[in-house]
């Protein structure tokens, strides 16, 4: 996945994207059901975790 030449493969990078306001993610088709659970289990409303 890439957003603005930044390498976000991970699911957590783009939980963090998300919480920092980026809504439109592209990512290859490999990727794409880990990184949608993630979103679809994540609270972005709630502070993260740690924090």
């Amino acid at each position: 996945m890439c957003i603005c030449g930044v390498h976000a493969g991970s699911p957590n990078q783009v939980v963090r994207y998300a919480r920092q306001g980026v809504r439109c993610f592209s990512t290859e088709a490999a990727s794409l059901l880990q990184v949608k659970a993630r979103l679809l289990e994540e609270d972005l409303t709630r502070p993260p975790a740690g924090n």
